[in-house]
């Protein structure tokens, strides 16, 4: 066929094809000057006509059509199929984002159902623990439905609580040859148990006046010796009834104040440095070989964890009645060594938590915070296996998983290197950091949609292959890092620029657990290097942000440092296979590995700037993106006197949901994070604003509540001087009860122990009639974090109440003021619905507590409102 004629029939199908799409086509707006500049089909079919010719080029040289028409149109061509591919990702992509949206909602929702079997130590001992527990679960229970209820989008918590009691062998004295052979006893009733505690237990239920009668009318019993029978009180938990429940979120909670019989649960000696001893470390277990009906732990808890689909094993170490430290008159706690005997028989660390218990006043915080965290976690890892794709381990909810590696043996030590063979990756692929939060947008909001999924991180940002990298890398790995991925030791070989000599650093090299099919494929680990290196950027913009706010004052100290490590990809070829791994400098710091916040966002230890950290990415980032799952290692630098916490695998959440891997879980994931997220000093000093998913703060009007009158009237307008005491004391109690507080007080009274020298902070102290005692109180509210110096700038009598309120609402805070609430409205600060629902009156009388005056109390409705929010609750009012 002739050229023309085959050009002639390309461009005629091709303009076929584009006048059935442009019906329907919608260019983005971000085409721009592409859009107006794009031909309509009846331009184009003319187009068609013009260069439209039967055969042989000398009619086309006598119509005058030169070659470049050709091009032109294809060119036009090209250019619509380009936008009709980007509108087709761009609907492809709002889609998936909807149903991915809509997939976390229903898992988060069904996440309503949490059951919670108590493990006891039934021994009398344990009687005042009991105790506690009966008096504060209805608070416990209140607690976990209302966070249930946020992390369940508002559906009704339905919350089943079980018991079971344990309590020991009766111990008897044996002559026979056996018994002393045995050490003189056995147990006398070893075939009544584990049913001779069966009057200690209570099978599941959601009635409360069942659980609290149940606990009000148990009788404890007296031990053998002081190990107690542990493996019964597991038995009799295998036995409840966990399947007639639907519960997603089922975890037991174990009070253990004794260890188990068995010499692998007894406490090292180390355990006794310090004890008050009368002679020796004492015989703790007449059973060294174990439980005497030969019953096996291991059993046991997998029957809990596969059977029973218990998600989380909590061990609550109460500390020893009998023992105490000498020093510091502590009581000790011994069963320590049990936890890792457990997570040794069931081989998953992460099955099995632990919770030290000081005082008896622990253990409401103590189940709320384990049953939260554990309810976040499965929300999490359930919603991550609904989109888990081959590279995601850590969405592995049951006991096994067929796309696991099989048999993985671990190696804690680094081998040998000298024994190690040196490889060639043939790739070493970094990924380049945005320059700031416009190119970020850039990438996530106009980009990274109109792209193929499966080349759209690539293509957006920006990537930098160093070439070949020579790595040594251990055969086994030592961690499986997050449960994902496994973790292996290596050494990289580099060249010293000062020396010219090659040295060997040490790296950690890790690669995605999962066997499934495509697990190892690029885009996945592109994925993560491209989140690593979000993260990266947004902890230089906050360490800028900290230095600002240093330089300027603001900040009474520098907190710690935040740095996170760069990774590589690198890819070995070897034959037929490729394999891909992550590559990073080993970790270096004064503590070993830690999780500073679980991949649940529940925090293990609440480090100040970590927290504000993870604000402030969602702050900067414009409300793009998260910065979550904070893991690492941390180290006080001598030089700048700081710390320096090194981060790892951190989770960066979007607001689509998806772009950084399965762990991704878009808006539904970062409101979960909220919840468990409380601003601090360096949040309200960054001024970064709220998340509604955030329990609200409660804004005092401290001007007003401080100031302290002559006589107990409501009424009382003559205030006698300023009392900063009291008002610390209503701050202690707010915090102490895990309600977050924002003072908000006039720049003067902070002269008053900022200047107290000045002609102008002693006239101020003649006429508040401040003392010392109040200089200290405004000393420790400031150092606390929790004061919103108002500035007062003009004569308007009106500018702090404007800045007070202008606060509330910019943060949709609760405020607590003394001010008569006819006084803003008529002033026209506020109106009276906002007054109503959102301002608490509070009236100090002095030789009493602080309590909400009943008369001006919000109405009934608002006070159920504040209840749900967690903001108004019985310890804010007194009788």
């Amino acid at each position: 066929m002739a050229k023309g004629t085959e050009n002639s029939v390309e461009v005629e199908q091709a303009v076929s094809e584009v006048q059935q799409e442009n019906e329907s086509c919608v260019i983005p707006a971000e085409a721009g000057k592409v859009n107006s500049e794009l031909p309509d089909s009846s331009k184009i079919h003319s187009h068609s006509k013009r260069v439209s010719f039967t055969t042989g080029d000398s009619r086309a040289e006598k119509a005058g059509l030169q070659e470049n028409s050709y091009k032109d149109v294809e060119e036009e061509l090209r250019m619509l199929r380009r936008l009709l591919k980007e509108k087709n990702n761009r609907e492809d992509y709002e889609n998936k984002k909807k149903e991915r949206r809509e997939i976390c909602r229903e898992i988060f929702k069904k996440n309503r159902f949490v059951d919670i079997a108590f493990i006891v130590d039934c021994t009398y001992s344990m009687e005042p623990w009991i105790n506690e527990v009966e008096s504060k679960i209805d608070r416990c229970i209140d607690k976990i439905e209302q966070y249930v209820s946020r992390v369940s989008v508002g559906e009704e918590p339905v919350v089943r609580m079980a018991f079971v009691g344990y309590g020991d062998f009766a111990v008897e004295q044996d002559d026979s040859e056996m018994g002393w052979s045995a050490g003189f006893v056995h147990a006398a009733d070893a075939d009544a148990v584990p049913g001779k505690y069966k009057h200690l237990q209570l099978d599941f239920t959601t009635d409360r006046d069942a659980f609290h009668d149940h606990l009000a009318n148990l009788k404890c019993m007296d031990g053998g010796d002081y190990a107690e029978d542990v493996i019964s009180g597991l038995e009799l938990a295998t036995k409840l009834s966990w399947e007639q429940g639907y519960a997603t979120t089922r975890l037991v909670i174990h009070f253990a104040e004794a260890p188990g019989h068995g010499a692998e649960m007894q406490p090292d000696e180390g355990a006794w440095d310090g004890v008050e001893l009368e002679d020796s470390i004492p015989e703790l277990d007449f059973f060294p070989d174990g439980d005497p009906k030969d019953r096996d732990i291991q059993y046991f808890l997998s029957r809990l964890k596969c059977t029973n689909r218990v998600c989380k094993y909590w061990m609550f170490h109460v500390p020893s009645h009998h023992w105490t430290k000498s020093e510091t008159g502590d009581h000790v706690i011994l069963t320590h060594r049990m936890a890792d005997a457990f997570k040794k028989a069931i081989d998953d660390a992460e099955f099995i938590d632990e919770q030290d218990l000081s005082d008896i006043g622990d253990i409401a915080w103590a189940i709320v915070g384990s049953v939260t965290q554990s309810v976040s976690h499965v929300s999490r890892k359930t919603a991550t296996a609904a989109f888990e794709g081959p590279a995601s381990a850590s969405s592995e909810i049951s006991c096994g998983s067929s796309c696991s590696r099989a048999g993985i043996v671990f190696q804690p030590g680094k081998p040998n290197w000298e024994t190690v063979e040196l490889e060639k990756a043939t790739r070493n692929m970094e990924c380049k950091k945005f320059k700031d939060i416009e190119e970020l947008r850039e990438i996530l909001i106009k980009k990274l949609p109109s792209e193929d999924p499966n080349k759209a991180i690539r293509k957006v940002f920006k990537w930098n292959d160093r070439g070949y990298a020579l790595i040594k890398r251990a055969p086994n790995p030592f961690s499986d890092s997050g449960a994902s991925r496994l973790a292996y030791y290596g050494v990289r070989s580099v060249l010293d620029r000062n020396t010219q000599e090659t040295v060997q650093k040490p790296v950690v090299l890790k690669q995605f657990k999962s066997m499934a099919r495509g697990a190892n494929r690029e885009k996945n680990y592109l994925r993560l290097l491209a989140s690593q290196t979000v993260a990266s950027k947004l902890a230089e913009m906050f360490e800028a942000k900290i230095q600002k706010l240093w330089n300027e004052g603001t900040l009474d100290h520098l907190p710690g440092k935040i740095h996170v490590v760069k990774a590589h990809l690198v890819t070995f070829r070897n034959d037929d296979k490729v394999e891909n791994f992550f590559l990073e400098p080993e970790l270096q710091g004064d503590v070993e590995f830690m999780k500073f916040e679980g991949n649940t966002g529940a925090v293990r230890e609440r480090i100040n700037v970590l927290e504000a950290f993870k604000h402030f990415s969602y702050d900067a980032s414009e409300r793009m993106v998260v910065v979550t799952d904070l893991q690492g290692v941390k180290r006080y630098n001598e030089r700048s006197r700081r710390m320096e916490y090194t981060i790892t695998d951190p989770v960066v959440l979007t607001n689509d949901g998806g772009v950084f891997g399965d762990e991704d879980l878009g808006t539904e994931g970062i409101k979960d994070r909220f919840i468990n997220h409380s601003c601090n000093e360096i949040c309200r000093k960054m001024r970064l604003q709220r998340h509604a998913n955030q329990v609200r703060q409660l804004v005092l009007d401290g001007e007003n509540l401080a100031f302290e009158g002559s006589r107990q009237s409501v009424d009382d307008d003559d205030h006698g001087r300023f009392h900063a005491v009291r008002l610390k004391e209503l701050v202690d109690m707010l915090l102490g009860n895990d309600i977050d507080v924002v003072v908000c007080l006039n720049e003067k009274y902070r002269k008053l122990y900022k200047n107290p020298g000045t002609a102008t902070s002693l006239k101020l102290n003649e006429i508040c009639g401040a003392i010392l005692e109040d200089f200290r109180a405004l000393e420790a509210l400031d150092g606390y974090g929790v004061m919103n110096w108002i500035r007062t700038t003009t004569s308007d009598s009106n500018a702090d109440e404007r800045a007070i309120i202008n606060y509330c609402f910019q943060t949709s805070a609760f405020l607590v003021t003394n001010d008569k609430p006819n006084d803003w409205v008529a002033q026209k600060l506020v109106n009276r619905d906002w007054m109503d629902s959102m301002v608490l009156r509070c009236v100090f009388w002095p030789r009493s507590a602080w309590f909400f005056d009943r008369v001006r109390n919000p109405t009934d409705e608002a006070v159920e409102t504040l209840k749900k929010l967690n903001i108004y609750e019985g310890q804010l009012a007194s009788a």
